[in-house]
């Protein structure tokens, strides 16, 4: 499970924790990692090379920010967890000796794992193939705890609705309650289940202004107007909350401006919307915010044949 992923640890953390779920699901009780060696009197290692196992400690250089580090009177590098060190940690939390019930298919692209412990329903949901985020409508009473693969937890607390988004990250679901309808592939779907959607992913240029916008089905069975806002992680981008009504029915079209710093790197990152019915968090929204330079130039080469000449 550690040798998924290749070397980007994000990509590590994703395979480690649905290689976990998908095994336990199909019965595997004994997993043995960390190095541990077959010799009981070895102590394990703390660390090994790429592709030694489960790789849970890294050598890394320190920020040369400090004045004593810079004159070299301390080491200039630290040993600190691996990301998928972390991310095992929040893994164990949430499934140790919890018990299976079943798996489905909430969407078009994405899965769903169902376990039971303490009389709490757990569920991990995440994509199966590359694809948008997919909106699920959430159908319960029953407040839950949405977590991240990064270990970031969300409240939420429907009034028979709520919304959340599967992507490529597990998200883990963990109820208040056991819900019996989820135990059951067959009844399953009546509680968490895709809506359509157009959550396309925005490309924004640094240091621009602009408005991100999607739609939202009709998902809430009562009519209310609610607090829209948007974040990455708490900081950036500068936007501003907008104030949507929400009715039985009707589609909601969600505008939230947004400013990208000049300074900020380009990359992807994952902007989350939340949906508030006054103090309740009702929806919580993930999808791909993508910063872009202002000028952006794709290369493609074209390869030399017998009638062809090579080419950029």
């Amino acid at each position: 499970f550690s040798r998924v992923g290749g070397n980007d640890q994000v990509d590590g953390c994703r395979d480690m924790v649905t290689s976990h779920i998908e095994a336990w699901s199909h019965g595997m009780r004994l997993i043995t990692y960390f190095n541990v060696p077959t010799n009981p009197l070895q102590a394990p290692l703390l660390r090994g090379g790429i592709g030694d196992g489960f790789q849970w400690m890294q050598n890394v250089q320190r920020p040369q920010i400090s004045g004593a580090i810079q004159a070299g009177k301390h080491k200039a590098n630290s040993n600190m967890p691996m990301l998928q060190a972390l991310t095992y940690y929040n893994l164990v939390q949430n499934f140790e000796c919890a018990d299976f019930k079943t798996s489905f298919k909430p969407g078009r692209n994405s899965i769903a794992y169902v376990f039971t412990r303490d009389g709490k329903t757990i569920c991990a949901v995440y994509q199966t193939k590359p694809a948008r985020p997919e909106i699920l409508k959430v159908s319960t009473d029953v407040p839950f705890t949405s977590q991240d693969l990064f270990g970031r937890t969300t409240r939420i607390e429907p009034a028979g609705t709520a919304l959340i988004t599967a992507t490529a990250h597990p998200t883990i679901l963990t109820f208040d309650q056991e819900i019996a309808k989820l135990n059951d592939a067959a009844s399953a779907l009546s509680v968490i289940k895709e809506l359509e959607n157009e959550m396309d992913t925005p490309v924004l240029p640094r240091g621009t202004k602009a408005k991100l916008k999607f739609r939202i089905p009709s998902a809430f069975p009562n009519a209310f107007t609610a607090e829209v806002t948007g974040t990455v992680d708490g900081t950036w981008p500068e936007t501003k909350a907008q104030t949507v009504k929400f009715e039985p029915g009707k589609a909601a079209e969600i505008e939230l401006p947004v400013s990208i710093d000049a300074g900020k790197q380009p990359g992807s990152y994952t902007f989350t919307v939340s949906i508030k019915d006054g103090n309740r968090l009702v929806g919580s929204l993930k999808m791909p915010l993508c910063v872009s330079d202002l000028i952006s130039i794709d290369m493609t080469g074209v390869t030399m044949t017998p009638s062809r000449k090579p080419a950029v």
